[in-house]
């Protein structure tokens, strides 16, 4: 897979994502008071970040590494320039929190996550976000 910052999924990959993607930006060591700012302004259910940024890109390193074959099949197919994967993790160690509307005093933790990655017009692919769920 070639991912726009050329190294594929190095360490400290985020950062160069950062300019065509928002996972840093709106899901990386976010204080509650962001989470609930979210929530108000754009009308989610919930709000959610990973701890660190290290968490973040471990956790899509893994997600990616377990759906490849899926994500070459959707970068050959050419169809469509947006696809997400999946990863399920363990209920034992949580990856980040989330605030949700019906609960909205509480901190939820999150053991699984959403990456959502997206196609350039050079036939390169970053990550345009990711967040737990």
């Amino acid at each position: 897979m070639r991912f726009v910052d050329g190294t594929g999924l190095s360490s400290g990959f985020l950062t160069r994502h950062e300019g065509l993607g928002h996972t840093i930006e709106r899901h990386v060591r976010k204080k509650p008071a962001y989470l609930l700012q979210r929530l108000r302004d754009e009308g989610l259910e919930d709000a959610s970040t990973f701890f660190d940024q290290n968490t973040a890109e471990r956790v899509i390193r893994l997600a990616v590494e377990a759906h490849k074959d899926e994500i070459a099949k959707w970068f050959s197919a050419n169809r469509s320039i947006l696809t997400q994967v999946h990863y399920a993790g363990s209920h034992l160690h949580p990856i980040g929190n989330a605030i949700s509307w019906q609960n909205p005093d509480m901190l939820l933790p999150k053991y699984d996550a959403l990456v959502r990655l997206k196609r350039t017009p050079r036939c390169q692919i970053y990550i345009l976000t990711a967040f737990p769920e």
